[in-house]
């Protein structure tokens, strides 16, 4: 994996391909493998495809205390140190929280905003408490056991039932994460910006990837985003949760690259 140093930390990521650049950007407790197969199908549909590991997941380093805004300055900082040029940005869950955070700043010129499984609502004040009290929890008792019972929310239960390798094998990834880089992403996503304004001016085409049997946010929040940009492709996965990318990833790999098409034809709409 190639790597950076971003204020005297270590930055890792996965990349493949030549073309038109998009930066896939994993979700909390993830890091890049879970868009080993994105990689490879987007690469050969001629696009330049990096995944990072975002501080303290994956291979990257912790960064103590980071916010919101800190994920997008590393997001930034790869995308300027790589040339790559008006990429389209995709995050999955806390990676989309991320993306929106980079569209909000406009430090680099993107092309196109993906949302998989991720929203623009800021946390309400009972999520906030729920991310502080797991963090205390992963404090007190440690990853191991905060594990066992996170990955099985995010999927529907006859997945579970049918791919508990699939639900092991996320554990085993990320059982060997920084426990501070995991409590430091909970308080990260619980201070982030609400950002439905921007998704109401933005002149980029917004990818929205949904799944209809996710149960992290009330489905009538879920689509009610799908309204505010002015260019939108929307895409509900009837029998997905959380994790399209694994639970339909042949279906999701071939929207994000349809979007990605779209996207470097798109015309933004005058304002």
């Amino acid at each position: 994996m190639p790597e950076l140093s971003v204020q005297g930390r270590s930055l890792y990521w996965r990349e493949q391909g030549e073309g038109p650049a998009v930066v896939l950007v994993h979700g909390f407790c993830e890091d890049s493998r879970m868009y080993d197969s994105f990689l490879r199908f987007l690469a050969d549909a001629g696009y330049r495809v990096v995944a990072p590991d975002l501080p303290g997941f994956g291979r990257s380093d912790t960064q103590p205390g980071a916010t919101m805004t800190d994920y997008a300055e590393v997001l930034e900082h790869l995308i300027r140190s790589q040339d790559l040029e008006r990429p389209v940005i995709i995050g999955h869950s806390m990676g989309g929280y991320a993306a929106l955070e980079v569209v909000h700043r406009q430090e680099v010129a993107l092309s196109g905003l993906g949302l998989f499984h991720s929203h623009a609502y800021p946390d309400n004040p009972e999520t906030k408490k729920l991310r502080a009290k797991s963090a205390t929890f992963i404090s007190k008792h440690g990853l191991d056991l905060y594990l066992r019972d996170f990955f099985p929310r995010l999927f529907t239960e006859s997945y579970v039932a049918e791919r508990p390798y699939i639900l092991e094998q996320l554990k085993n990834w990320a059982r060997q994460y920084d426990p501070e880089g995991v409590m430091t992403a909970q308080h990260a996503m619980a201070g982030r910006k609400d950002h439905r304004e921007l998704l109401r001016q933005t002149n980029l085409p917004v990818l929205f990837l949904l799944g209809l049997e996710d149960n992290l946010q009330p489905r009538e929040a879920w689509l009610a985003q799908t309204h505010l940009p002015q260019t939108a492709s929307i895409h509900l996965l009837p029998g997905i949760a959380h994790m399209g990318a694994f639970e339909a990833p042949a279906k999701c790999v071939r929207i994000v690259r349809e979007y990605l098409d779209y996207c470097h034809t798109f015309t933004p709409l005058e304002t």
